[in-house]
């Protein structure tokens, strides 16, 4: 029997995949505790200008209470030829950095409201958008 929360996040890969490409977008469906999106586009001035991008998810139904908040790259991006704000490839605040992944720090400290209906509620589509925006602004960040 799927949960909720399971139901929840295929209907959330199924939006990723129109927009990523179904091969691109990997799905935990043991423990769905996890997706992968191949492919992901960084914002202008990163380099490389692609990642893969692995979003670990809250456990259970927390996804309906809690936001997404763990997001993790390729080792090795660089903006401008420095290491971004937000962007940790070492041990510090970085828990998969021995699986070779740097961790970008975002969180969305409020309006995290989805819905079992994704039409209704906020989607990780919508959060990829804020993580994309926040990865922009690094941009900035890094050339103060």
């Amino acid at each position: 029997m799927i949960s909720n929360s399971q139901n929840w996040i295929l209907e959330n890969c199924k939006l990723l995949a129109k927009i990523f490409g179904t091969n691109n977008v990997y799905l935990d469906e043991i423990e769905f505790r996890y997706i992968k999106i191949y492919q992901f586009h960084l914002p202008a001035f990163w380099t490389p200008n692609r990642s893969t991008l692995l979003i670990e998810l809250p456990v259970g139904s927390q996804i309906f209470s809690t936001a997404p908040n763990k997001f993790y790259l390729q080792k090795g991006l660089r903006v401008f030829n420095k290491i971004p704000e937000h962007y940790f490839e070492s041990d510090y605040y970085n828990d998969l950095s021995a699986q070779g992944w740097a961790r970008y720090s975002f969180h969305i400290t409020n309006g995290w409201k989805p819905s079992m209906i994704c039409k209704y509620g906020m989607t990780l589509v919508d959060i990829l958008d804020a993580l994309y925006e926040r990865m922009d602004d690094a941009v900035m960040e890094t050339l103060k």
